[in-house]
């Protein structure tokens, strides 16, 4: 047993500083799996005359507006939803559809972040229809369009 804790040691030894450091911050972000309710299953958009309508469709009914904020340098949006898993299957999601190149998921700290990866800076506005999440972008601040119908 000692040979192998040696042999782990020794290995572990060989990766750098940083590399330790972020496979920690990973193991420490992992969420339990009692403490998750919600799983991201689909992402997808819908270009509009005046903007870029993306919808993010959920396992469960979304309580309450997740919180969104934007950045102008990379041009990003980016939205928090709290008590969720990533079950898209990937972690980057291509969409080239105007002003919205991709989209990238990460789990952190029980959430899940979704990050808007944008052209140019642009608004935003996000509302929830039971599953589903919808973020207007640009001039597309009306997202009832693409909201589900009894």
């Amino acid at each position: 047993m000692r040979m192998s804790i040696e042999g782990l040691v020794r290995a572990l030894s060989k990766w750098a500083v940083a590399g330790l450091a972020a496979c920690a911050a990973v193991a420490g972000a992992q969420t339990p799996a009692a403490d998750v309710n919600n799983a991201i299953e689909r992402v997808d958009a819908t270009q509009t005359p005046t903007g870029v309508v993306l919808t993010i469709d959920m396992k469960n009914p979304v309580q309450g507006v997740p919180a969104s904020f934007s950045v102008a340098n990379p041009a990003r949006v980016a939205l928090d939803i709290p008590s969720s898993v990533n079950a898209v299957g990937r972690n980057v999601v291509e969409i080239n559809q105007g002003d919205l190149r991709s989209v990238n998921i990460v789990q952190a700290q029980g959430r899940s972040r979704v990050v808007l990866n944008l052209k140019r800076p642009l608004t935003h506005a996000v509302s929830v229809d039971g599953k589903r999440i919808l973020v207007a972008l640009g001039g597309a601040t009306d997202t009832t369009t693409f909201r589900a119908t009894s």
